[in-house]
C-alpha cells in the first residue's frame, strides 16, 4: 500500500510504475524475483539514479553523455568532475578503491544506452571499463592516488585496445585519477588510437 505518501517505500514504488516487472515467482519460499523490463527502462533508471543521487535534472545527465560520443573532452571532464564532487560518501565506505569510482561512471554510461563492460577480461589484463557505441570505443583505466598518464600507459602497455582494432571506430583511451580523501577526480587524460 503506497497510498500515504509519507510511507512511500522504493520498491513498491518502482513495481507500481512499471520499472520493475516479476521475472518469476519461487512457490516454495513465497517470493518474488523482480527484474527490469527492457533496456529502455534500463536507461531510464540508470538516468533517474545518478540525476538524483547527485542532485544534478536527466537533462544534465544525458548532456554529458553527448559530450563523450562527440569526443568534447574538456566539457566532458569537467561535467565528470563535477559529478563526482557532487556524490555523498556513506559513513560504511572505508578504504576507497578504483570501483568505488567505477560504479558511478558505468551507471552514467548505461543511462545513455552505450553498450558497456566493467572489469573487461582481456589476455593481458582487465580494462577497468570498455564502452562501445555507434561513434566509438572508449576505454576507461581508474587510478586512485597515481595518476591519469599512468592509467593511460597500463592501457597501452597491456594493449586494451587491441580486441576492438577490427571495429573500424575511433578508439579512444581514457585514463583518469581520483584522490582517495577528497574523493574527487584530480586529473584526466585522452588519447586517440
Amino acid at each position: 500500500d503506497v497510498s500515504d505518501i509519507r510511507n512511500l517505500r522504493a520498491i513498491p514504488m518502482l513495481f507500481q510504475t512499471g520499472y520493475l516487472t516479476i521475472a518469476n515467482y519461487d512457490m516454495a519460499t513465497r517470493t518474488f524475483n523482480l527484474t527490469v523490463p527492457d533496456e529502455e527502462v534500463r536507461q531510464d533508471l540508470a538516468t533517474l539514479t545518478l540525476a538524483v543521487a547527485t542532485d544534478f535534472g536527466d537533462n544534465w545527465v544525458v548532456s554529458l553523455g553527448k559530450k563523450l560520443l562527440k569526443a568534447k573532452w574538456n566539457e566532458f571532464f569537467t561535467g565528470l568532475k563535477s559529478l563526482y564532487a557532487a556524490l555523498p560518501y556513506g559513513p560504511k565506505e572505508g578504504d576507497v578503491q578504483e570501483f568505488s569510482f567505477e560504479r558511478c561512471l558505468y551507471v552514467l554510461l548505461k543511462s545513455q544506452a552505450i553498450r558497456c563492460k566493467s572489469e573487461d577480461r582481456q589476455a593481458n589484463g582487465q580494462a577497468d571499463i570498455v564502452a562501445i557505441s555507434a561513434v566509438g570505443v572508449f576505454i576507461f583505466e581508474l587510478k586512485v592516488d597515481e595518476s591519469a598518464d599512468e592509467a593511460l600507459k597500463q592501457v597501452k602497455d597491456k594493449h586494451y585496445d587491441a580486441p576492438y582494432q577490427g571495429r573500424n571506430l575511433p578508439i579512444w583511451l581514457i585514463g583518469l585519477n581520483f584522490d582517495r580523501k577528497t574523493r574527487h577526480l584530480l586529473d584526466a587524460k585522452v588519447e586517440r588510437v
